[in-house]
């Protein structure tokens, strides 16, 4: 149960930066610059809070940071995401089909 409320919480930490990096790419930077250049400039800040991230949850959630923890924590991470990207495409495609 460890893992899993790691993984969830790891998932919510990037998925909120990206969530408030990519409105404030959208908002500010891409007027000023182009798409390309604003996504490049998210890019290296998006990688800070992933390992940010993957660090603090190992040193301060899980008791036995061994591999196969982190390892389980990671794919759960990812399969969270993998879930919720299948549910906003088949959300979307049901929109479309009205």
């Amino acid at each position: 149960m460890r893992i899993l409320q790691a993984a969830a919480l790891y998932f919510f930490l990037v998925f909120g930066a990206g969530f408030v990096l990519g409105t404030g790419r959208v908002l500010i930077v891409i007027p000023l610059l182009s798409e390309r250049v604003a996504e490049l400039l998210e890019m290296p800040l998006m990688l800070g809070v992933i390992v940010f991230a993957a660090r603090w949850i190992v040193r301060y959630r899980l008791a036995a940071p061994r591999l196969s923890t982190t390892l389980s924590v990671g794919f759960l991470s990812l399969g969270i995401i993998i879930i919720r990207r299948a549910r906003r495409g088949n959300v979307a495609q049901r929109n479309v089909g009205n």
